[in-house]
């Protein structure tokens, strides 16, 4: 290389390049397809049931000025 050029040969060295990186991610799809994945852990809902209300069944506050 001269100057900034190649004298010949690059564009096959990078096609090769190219190759191997779509060869090496086609290899990683398949592992990541063939692998067993583990299972979701399931998120907990919204509750149900009564709803308990703050302060139910007290005297109201009173406020001094």
């Amino acid at each position: 290389m001269t100057n900034g050029y190649c004298e010949g040969g690059c564009a096959e060295v990078a096609e090769q390049q190219a190759q191997r990186q779509a060869q090496m991610e086609a290899q990683r799809q398949r592992a990541r397809s063939q692998s067993p994945s583990p299972a979701p852990v399931p998120m907990p809902g919204p509750a149900t049931g009564p709803v308990p209300v703050v302060g139910a069944g007290r005297a109201p506050l009173r406020v001094a000025r």
